[in-house]
């Protein structure tokens, strides 16, 4: 299956990656097919909190009232082997089991890869009588199987100085809407520059400041295809994904290039949904009657301590950052800046 690329925030590419084995699962039951989408889901979301988290800053100056500032930055968020992959075992479940190999396996995440494909059986028999019959079905790969082993994201952002050491940003990125998929991001913080609090301000080339964080992510991928035995009407994926960042900032105070870092703190949570109208075609009479509407939601939430370590190089109104941040998915971002 071809991932979609939507310009610079990739975020939706692990619901694209889900498309073909998601919806087979249902054929296997509601709670079976949430269970393992909650196992599925939730380190490609949480991947996507902490990089949502990055970028918002690049020195703990606030900029004097009215001066502004315009940038261009992009996120990776890191995956390593231990949130690629997750093991399932069948006795966990009510109607799947392996087509081969033991009862417990483990099989990839939305950022992993299964090499080869594993299949399963899903198990379907009619409650009200002896009918019964089995459906194989291949398990949904990751953003490993596209050679992607990072969660990226990508904005504008713009700056403006307020009163009193406060600066306001915000950051947005254009709402992309096609035939398969939607997205939409954005974001907003408040910057207090506070190195007046400090003692020997006058001494060391420093500063300090404290910042709050806000980005919000929303998409939609829309099926667009019948499997062999799922149909219905305006089926869909939607996740949205809420970021907050708390930070303590320092940064130097020098006329070309400066450094700075901060400590802080992440948290927030996620929610993924299979939404729309299924039909079942399995044979059983009894269970392709049924029409399985809106069938489940998994929600995932993080909270984690958060490191920075980073630099700016200014050339005339011209500005180039880049940083590294230690947390839980390790992040790089990288940014170009415009402004007075």
């Amino acid at each position: 299956m071809k991932t979609e690329l939507t310009g610079l925030f990739l975020f939706i590419t692990f619901l694209t990656s889900a498309q073909d084995g998601i919806e087979d699962l249902l054929a296997a039951g509601i709670d079976d097919a949430q269970q393992f989408s909650q196992s599925y889901f939730s380190p490609a979301t949480d991947a996507v909190i902490y990089g949502m988290s990055s970028g918002w800053f690049n020195t703990a100056k606030s900029k004097k009232f009215l001066r502004f500032e315009i940038s261009a930055i992009g996120n990776l968020s890191f995956t390593d082997t231990e949130n690629q992959s997750f093991q399932l075992n069948t006795a966990d479940f009510n109607n799947l089991s392996f087509a081969s190999g033991p009862s417990t396996q483990a099989v990839a995440t939305a950022l992993g890869e299964n090499n080869p494909d594993i299949d399963m059986i899903v198990n379907v028999q009619d409650p009200n009588s002896n009918q019964s019959t089995q459906i194989p079905i291949t398990l949904p790969q990751g953003l490993a199987s596209e050679d992607i082993n990072f969660v990226p994201t990508g904005f504008i952002q713009a700056s403006i100085g307020l009163i009193n050491g406060f600066e306001v940003k915000a950051r947005y990125l254009p709402e992309v809407n096609t035939e398969d998929v939607d997205t939409q991001f954005y974001g907003f913080a408040l910057q207090n520059e506070l190195t007046e609090l400090i003692p020997f301000d006058k001494v060391l080339p420093i500063r300090i400041a404290a910042l709050v964080g806000y980005s919000k992510f929303d998409g939609e991928f829309r099926f667009d295809d019948n499997s062999n035995f799922i149909s219905g009407v305006d089926r869909r994926i939607e996740s949205e994904a809420e970021s907050w960042l708390f930070a303590a900032i320092l940064s130097t105070k020098l006329p070309v290039i400066n450094f700075y870092g901060s400590v802080g703190y992440v948290t927030g949570d996620a929610t993924t949904s299979l939404l729309g109208q299924y039909n079942l075609n399995t044979g059983i009479n009894s269970v392709d009657t049924e029409v399985l509407v809106d069938p489940f939601s998994v929600k995932s939430d993080v909270s984690g301590a958060k490191a920075t370590l980073g630099f700016k190089l200014k050339l005339a109104f011209f500005r180039i950052h880049a940083d590294y941040s230690f947390q839980e998915f390790n992040t790089a971002s990288v940014g170009i800046s415009l402004g007075i």
